[in-house]
């Protein structure tokens, strides 16, 4: 299928998708979350765009660049009914709520899997400016720093571990640029890309190697 055909097809599962995110292990449960809940409807919507993203593409394994207190994780394993390996990679720095309270990601990620019962995960904290290589799987997502140069760098973490699809959130800006420039620039492995709206805005990239 045509790469903006299934975005077209995940829009339309979303849209009619009834699954809600877990309050606790959710945006509207996190420290910023009186942001979150003034804009509940947009912010659930969206949520359900990962969750039909896994579920389209049926990954058997996955990370994420940018899991913070691991929301899009909650939801893009629901998708696959929790059936996938799973890999975060953020550096969990301590948030504090509107009443100066510390918000530990890490601490709220375990909680999340615990509660899922999965065990098939690893949480790696670290500055992604500094490694040079993130696990393979065959979806990788990119919400980290939302800005050209950290989107392109992690776009390059993603080459080199091949996966077969790559997921952008916060897409339309900067991140568009930086995408467009990376399937200009490695055109012989990017297949093509399209997008999903949604409050954030997401961006799907269809890559492909000599070797597959």
């Amino acid at each position: 299928m045509d790469i903006k055909e299934l975005c077209k097809q995940i829009s339309s599962s979303a849209e009619q998708d009834t699954w809600i995110p877990d309050e606790e292990y959710s945006v509207f449960n996190q420290w910023d979350k009186e942001y979150y809940q003034s804009e509940r409807e947009n912010f659930t919507h969206k949520y359900r765009v990962f969750k039909s993203i896994a579920s389209a593409l049926q990954p058997s394994s996955i990370i994420e660049l940018g899991i913070h207190g691991g929301s899009g994780a909650d939801a893009y394993l629901t998708g696959v009914d929790y059936n996938a390996t799973y890999v975060g990679y953020d550096n969990f720095g301590t948030a504090h709520d509107a009443d100066g309270n510390p918000w530990e990601p890490a601490d709220r990620c375990k909680l999340l899997f615990q509660a899922r019962k999965f065990e098939r995960y690893d949480l790696v904290q670290c500055d992604l400016r500094q490694i040079e290589k993130v696990a393979h799987a065959d979806l990788a997502v990119v919400d980290a720093m939302h800005d050209y140069r950290n989107c392109y760098q992690d776009l390059l973490l993603c080459l080199d571990s091949q996966p077969k699809y790559i997921h952008i959130d916060d897409y339309p800006g900067e991140l568009q640029f930086a995408v467009e420039d990376f399937a200009r620039n490695f055109k012989e492995n990017v297949v093509g890309y399209g997008y999903i709206p949604h409050v954030c805005g997401s961006c799907i990239i269809e890559m492909k190697y000599d070797d597959t």
